[in-house]
C-alpha cells in the first residue's frame, strides 16, 4: 500500500515575526486540505504549491527574482503589503504603475464586494464581515491589472470605497493575490469570540484554495447520478455539485434542474425539478417519467454554468422476460435446424460457426453401391464350418 499525500503545500515566508502569520497558519491547519508551514524567507524552498509573503520591502533584486521565476513556473502567490515595501519595483513585475513608498497607513474596514465570481458568502457571513475591525491600508496609488478581480473593498469610516482591499488577478498559469495592508489577525480574534470562526478561517482557506486552483480549476457544476440507466419502479436521485471557483463546495447560491424526454434526438419542453440543498450540492427526485431517455439540464450559480447529463428509464422485467422467451426460441430452432447458436457478444465464436456451416457437406446425398454375395463374411464363415464338420465326421468314422 502506498500512501500519496495530496495536500496542497503552502509556506508562509516572513521577514520577520508577525501575529498575522500565526492567524493564516492556524486558519489553513485547521482543515486537511493544506499542509502549511511558516519560515524565514531566507529559508524559502522550491516545492510549494503557494506561497504566502509577509513583511518583504521588495528591495533587494533577488527577492524580485526569485518572485519572477515562480511566476513562470506557476506558482500561487499571496502578498501582504507592509510599511517600507517598494512599491514602484514590484508594480515593474506585474507590469503595473504603482508609486512609490507609501509613508501614510489608515485604517480600512472591509466591505465585501458582491459582484466577486469566486463565490458568495451566507447572510451571516456578509453581517459578520461588516462587522469586523479595521487593519491597517497603505495610501498608495493603485493601478491594477485589467483581469483582476476585487474581493474586499475598502470602508473608511463606515463609508464603502471602490479601493480594493484584497484583489486576485492570473500571471500565465500563476494565481496572484493582492492584500493591501495588514493586521487581519484582529479578524481572527474578532470572529472567534463565539468560538465558532465562521468567516476568517473559511475565507482564508477558501482565498488559498482558490489561488492554488490554477489552470487546473474544477466544474462549478455537475450532475451525480448513481448509474445511467434505472427501472419504472426505481426512485430517479440526482445530485447537482456546486463548487466555488476556490473549489470549495457552495449551496448559497440556488441552482435548478430541468428534464425534458428525448424523442428522436430532440428535446421535448422542459420540466423543472424541486431541489434541496444535501452537503454542499442540492438533491432532487425526479418522478412521473415513462419508459424511453431523458436529458438533464442544472444550471445557476454566480456565473451561470450549466451541466448536463442523460438517463434511460425502462421496465425491466417485461424486458427480462421478452428477453428469455427470445433466448429460449432461438435455441430450440437452433436444434431443430441443425443450426448453430450463440450468445449475445461472442462475435469470435458466431464468426467461426457461420464458417462452419457454410462450408458443410450437404445433409441429403445420393450414394450408388454394388453388393456381391461373396463380399458378406457371413458366407465366409458358413464355408469355413462345413469343412471343418466334414473333416471332424472322416475322422470319427476312421477314414483318415
Amino acid at each position: 500500500m502506498k500512501v500519496v499525500d495530496e495536500r496542497k503545500k503552502v509556506e508562509i515566508l516572513f521577514a520577520e515575526p508577525h501575529p498575522d502569520i500565526s492567524a493564516i497558519g492556524r486558519a489553513l491547519g485547521m482543515e486537511g486540505q493544506f499542509s502549511c508551514i511558516a519560515k524565514s524567507k531566507k529559508e524559502r524552498s522550491e516545492n510549494a504549491d503557494v506561497y504566502v509573503l509577509h513583511g518583504w520591502n521588495w528591495t533587494e533584486n533577488s527577492d524580485l527574482d526569485w518572485l519572477k521565476s515562480q511566476l513562470k513556473r506557476g506558482k500561487a502567490i499571496w502578498i501582504f503589503a507592509s510599511p517600507g515595501m517598494q512599491w514602484t519595483a514590484l508594480g515593474r513585475v506585474f507590469d503595473v504603475n504603482w508609486g512609490g513608498n507609501a509613508s501614510i497607513w489608515q485604517d480600512a474596514q472591509p466591505h465585501w464586494n458582491d459582484a466577486f465570481s469566486g463565490w458568495s458568502p451566507s447572510a451571516e457571513e456578509s453581517q459578520r464581515w461588516g462587522s469586523l475591525p479595521p487593519v491597517k491600508s497603505p495610501v498608495v496609488k493603485l493601478a491594477l491589472p485589467v483581469s483582476s478581480a476585487a474581493v474586499l473593498y475598502q470602508k473608511w469610516g463606515g463609508a464603502s470605497t471602490q479601493l480594493p482591499l484584497m484583489s486576485t488577478w492570473k500571471v500565465g498559469n500563476s494565481g496572484v493575490g493582492m492584500f493591501f495592508g495588514e493586521g487581519i489577525w484582529r479578524w481572527r480574534i474578532e470572529d472567534r469570540k463565539d468560538g465558532e470562526g465562521k468567516v476568517f478561517d473559511a475565507w482564508v482557506r477558501r482565498m488559498t484554495g482558490l489561488l492554488a486552483a490554477g489552470s487546473s480549476t474544477k466544474k462549478s457544476l455537475e450532475i451525480s447520478l448513481s448509474k445511467q440507466q434505472f427501472d419504472l419502479s426505481e426512485e430517479v436521485v440526482v445530485r447537482v455539485i456546486c463548487r466555488d471557483k476556490a473549489g470549495e463546495f457552495d449551496d448559497e447560491v440556488q441552482r435548478t434542474l430541468k428534464v425534458a424526454k428525448v424523442e428522436n434526438g430532440v428535446n421535448k419542453s422542459m420540466n423543472i425539478i424541486s431541489l434541496e440543498k444535501d452537503n454542499g450540492g442540492w438533491r432532487g427526485i425526479v418522478t412521473g417519467l415513462t419508459e424511453g431517455e431523458y436529458q438533464l439540464v442544472a444550471e445557476g450559480g454566480i456565473d451561470r454554468s450549466q451541466a448536463e447529463a442523460q438517463i434511460a428509464l425502462t421496465n425491466q422485467p417485461s424486458e427480462l422476460m421478452d428477453l428469455q422467451a427470445n433466448h429460449g426460441l432461438l435455441r430450440t430452432l437452433a436444434s431443430r435446424s441443425d443450426g448453430g447458436f450463440c450468445r449475445v457478444g461472442e462475435v469470435d465464436a458466431f464468426s467461426k460457426l457461420l464458417k462452419d456451416k457454410v462450408n458443410q457437406v450437404p445433409v441429403m446425398r445420393e450414394e450408388v453401391s454394388n453388393e456381391h454375395w461373396w463380399d458378406s463374411i457371413i458366407w465366409f464363415l458358413i464355408i469355413v464350418v462345413s469343412f471343418g464338420a466334414e473333416w471332424g465326421l472322416r475322422r470319427w468314422m476312421g477314414k483318415y
